[in-house]
């Protein structure tokens, strides 16, 4: 992202914001992407303890 100019104008902290929108969606789970990345790297584990709710989060869905 950092070579584009792209914008990012809202987020969400919590996957759970996404079944107000849609409410027939169900969360399946949802992990933060540093705790995904611990599994495959020294930096992954570093984040996945400083920063853990810093970074994306992967969600599953169910609709």
């Amino acid at each position: 992202m950092k070579h584009t100019n792209a914008t990012f104008g809202w987020g969400t902290k919590s996957g759970l914001e996404y079944l107000e929108l849609e409410p027939r969606m169900r969360l399946i789970s949802e992990t933060s992407y540093n705790e995904e990345m611990k599994k495959y790297s020294i930096r992954g584990k570093i984040f996945a303890i400083v920063g853990k709710n810093i970074n994306n989060r992967l969600a599953v869905f169910e609709w």
